[in-house]
């Protein structure tokens, strides 16, 4: 190591006589770097006064084995205390051998050393010993992160799967909206999205609803429609246009209590028994209530029992607020196949040109093709969108001045009578 330590011992100097340039040298260094008959004079005090002279042969490991050297007195000075060391300070050069190999001359040389000194050395070797911790933590921490970015990795690549997935099911479906896109009757769905296979279904109970009534039904006699007319009673502010719902299908579905109902409700038949019913409401419900009771006067026009219908309507619109009142299986006409017929010519003080029934079943509305807007079907799905959307059109005709022309432009029901299911791919 060069350079270990440097010191000096009052007013007196060293004078080392050589070859210029001279340094001290660990065992392995002499070994490479001899040199021959050289003579040391080292000048230092002498505790009983004097001055020593030491007189070393070759400067190699074998001398110093030997000791072979002479000391002698070459002048008197003053007693004295062997002086302090000072500037004493340890580097590491070229990596820890050679720490390791000067350790035997840092022993040798410890007893020597001052507190002071030896408190810096102390120093040194804890900052030594913290940077390696500093190091290790480093090392680890960087583990760590490394292990974090693997996972990180790993669950990134999973979301890219996942999103791979979802780009798949997407085009699916776009591909399925692409293929009904151009189809001439796709508005009969109101929601952006529908499966093939539903709307194929749904266009074909809507086909086969109008060419059963306006082919096969015989419509009533005007004395029948007076003895069925019915006075509805208006709401406060009448907006003066009918808008008539039907109920199961349309608003919302029942089912038995083992199918996991969204509500239970107990409602007494028409022969007194009560009986428990379970009951899902249609998605945007309340919502399509809501908003629709701003254009229309609402009333339900249902093939149900009239015990039926009141439980229902009184746990979705218990004060009224939007439902004005209730048209029950006793207001339709039953055909020999024991299909209903809800002709709206009943309701007495409405106008054709301002009323609509929205219904699932088309052949309700079959009397008057064009004041009828058929609706998708709805059993149980959360995802259902068609009040949503319906909510549109109806506003649009509420603001007609005849909403059978409205129909015939938008819907064109009367023109699907007249096509065969071939041209409707159905």
């Amino acid at each position: 190591m060069d350079k270990l330590f440097h010191f000096q011992a009052g007013s007196n100097n060293i004078k080392i006589k050589g070859q210029p340039g001279l340094q001290y040298y660990s065992d392995a260094e002499v070994e490479q770097k001899p040199y021959a008959n050289k003579e040391v004079i080292v000048k230092k005090e002498n505790p009983e006064g004097g001055v020593f002279k030491l007189d070393f042969g070759y400067a190699t490991d074998e001398n110093s084995d030997n000791e072979n050297f002479s000391l002698k007195a070459t002048s008197k000075m003053n007693n004295g205390k062997l002086s302090k060391f000072k500037n004493l300070s340890t580097q590491k050069h070229d990596g820890d051998n050679d720490l390791n190999q000067d350790e035997d001359l840092n022993n040798e040389l410890s007893t020597q050393l001052t507190e002071p000194s030896k408190l810096k050395i102390k120093k040194s070797n804890s900052i030594l010993e913290n940077a390696r911790k500093e190091v290790a933590s480093v090392l680890q921490k960087n583990h760590l992160v490394k292990q974090h970015d693997l996972k990180s990795h790993i669950q990134m690549q999973e979301r890219l799967i996942d999103s791979d997935a979802e780009a798949k099911n997407v085009a699916a479906k776009n591909e399925i909206i692409d293929s009904l896109k151009n189809h001439r009757y796709r508005h009969l769905i109101f929601s952006n999205y529908i499966a093939e296979s539903s709307f194929k279904k749904h266009l074909t109970l809507v086909y086969r609803g109008l060419v059963y009534s306006t082919r096969c039904l015989k419509g009533p006699s005007e004395k029948y429609i007076e003895s069925k007319k019915v006075n509805m009673k208006r709401p406060q502010y009448s907006k003066g246009k009918t808008l008539l719902l039907d109920l199961d299908e349309t608003l919302i579905h029942t089912c038995s209590l083992k199918e996991n109902p969204d509500q239970i409700l107990k409602f007494k038949n028409e022969i007194g028994e009560t009986q428990n019913i379970g009951l899902r409401i249609r998605p945007f419900c309340y919502e399509f209530l809501q908003k629709m009771t701003q254009f229309w006067d609402i009333f339900i026009f249902t093939a149900s029992s009239s015990t039926y219908a009141e439980a229902i309507i009184n746990f979705i619109d218990p004060t009224r607020k939007y439902i004005s009142g209730i048209l029950n299986r006793s207001n339709c006409m039953e055909t020999k196949n024991g299909f209903f017929i809800k002709d709206l010519r009943i309701v007495s003080g409405s106008d054709l040109r301002y009323t609509i029934l929205v219904d699932n079943l088309s052949h309700s509305f079959g009397f008057q093709i064009d004041n009828g807007v058929p609706i998708l079907e709805w059993h149980n799905d959360k995802k259902d969108t068609e009040l949503k959307y319906l909510m549109n059109y109806l506003i649009q005709a509420a603001q007609s001045n005849d909403v059978r022309e409205f129909n015939r432009k938008n819907l064109k029901l009367s023109e699907l009578v007249c096509l065969q299911p071939e041209e409707l791919g159905i």
